[in-house]
């Protein structure tokens, strides 16, 4: 008798257990929501970032751009965002060349191709193809600004802007 009293407390405390449960669900799934809303607001923080770097880009405000591009792309590697990461070294990359800092730029650049051709996104790695062209062209290295722009071309979604880098880089040399 004593274990049948035993076992009819333990039901009783079960059932006051599963009560107060019911009743407490409402903040639970509240809190819930918020924590799935922030998850979903930190996902989308990597791309805010790379989207406030590029504007920085096109007003000329370099030393804007360094800070958020440098933190889109810390943001983007903390969240195993590779393509965010990619585009953002590939506009870090970007900032340096034009302010001068071209070994930087050819460190970023590279950082971004390898990211690119590892997940496979073919658009950006042309991209960043042209980028390093570009500065090849600039250090007078023509053979091989020709041969990165080549490449691109062999991969770029938009070649008419690809063949127009070839044609100035061909130009530049005297090629015409």
């Amino acid at each position: 008798m004593r274990l049948k009293s035993i076992n009819l407390a333990a039901l009783i405390a079960l059932f006051a257990s599963s009560a107060t449960s019911f009743t407490s669900e409402e903040p639970m799934l509240s809190s819930m929501r918020v924590l799935a809303q922030s998850t979903e607001t930190n996902k989308l923080e990597p791309a805010r970032l790379l989207d406030l770097c590029r504007e920085d880009i096109n007003k000329n405000q370099y030393q804007a751009a360094l800070q958020s591009c440098q933190l889109a792309a810390m943001t983007a590697q903390r969240m195993s965002d590779r393509s965010t990461q990619a585009k953002s070294l590939n506009n870090l990359g970007l900032v340096y060349q034009n302010t001068g800092n071209i070994q930087q730029a050819l460190s970023d650049y590279q950082q971004a191709l390898a990211i690119a051709q590892a997940i496979k996104e073919r658009a950006l790695e042309s991209k960043v193809l042209l980028n390093l062209g570009d500065v090849a062209n600039k250090l007078g290295e023509t053979g091989k600004a020709k041969a990165l722009f080549q490449q691109a071309l062999a991969i770029a979604p938009r070649r008419f802007i690809i063949s127009n880098h070839i044609k100035h880089t061909s130009d530049a040399k005297g090629n015409g």
